[in-house]
């Protein structure tokens, strides 16, 4: 299956306290080595505040059919916060993380995505600050996205999801390799 790393790219609402601006400077940064000084946080404060992202794009074979979001935060037990990603044409709903941890990573997958070019090139990340106790909120130190094609170049399966292809009637006429089925097909 395919796989494309996105990441934010500019501010479209920045309610949230960054250590910098735009805030998606200060989350987009490599995620093998994610910088925790450079962050968005959400204080007590700020209840319902929203930080959302234009993300970066990739060109895409075939269409996205789902996305997970990862984080890498700090969070304490009393402090929740939310996040959404918009497919395009619609934002998926928030998700909660309420996850007690120090510092490290953390996913929510949205699934049963149909994006095309376009969608993924006008795809959004956003956090909601939730309920917060006293005190330290929410810290996001980097965030990225990995969209995902479901394709399985290696078999039939992700055709078949895909494009509900009978693959028993392609063997039996092209036999089974896969990258040349794909290649008729223009999904390759």
């Amino acid at each position: 299956m395919a796989t494309y790393e996105i990441v934010p790219q500019s501010d479209v609402t920045a309610q949230w306290t960054s250590t910098g601006t735009p805030h998606a400077d200060e989350i987009n940064e490599d995620k093998d080595t994610p910088v925790q000084a450079d962050n968005i946080q959400a204080l007590d404060s700020d209840d319902n505040d929203i930080d959302d992202f234009n993300m970066t794009t990739d060109t895409i074979s075939v269409n996205i059919i789902s996305a997970e979001v990862f984080m890498y935060f700090i969070q304490a037990p009393a402090n929740v916060f939310e996040v959404d990603f918009y497919d395009g044409s619609s934002w998926q709903g928030y998700q909660l993380l309420a996850e007690d941890h120090l510092i490290a990573w953390s996913s929510r997958t949205f699934a049963g995505l149909n994006m095309n070019q376009t969608a993924v090139n006008n795809c959004r990340v956003r956090f909601r600050a939730g309920v917060i106790g006293k005190g330290f909120g929410p810290l996001i130190a980097t965030v990225y996205v990995v969209l995902d094609d479901g394709v399985s170049v290696g078999g039939p399966t992700g055709i078949e999801k895909v494009y509900g292809i009978d693959s028993s009637a392609i063997a039996k006429k092209y036999g089974t390799n896969w990258s040349d089925i794909a290649k008729i097909y223009g999904i390759s």
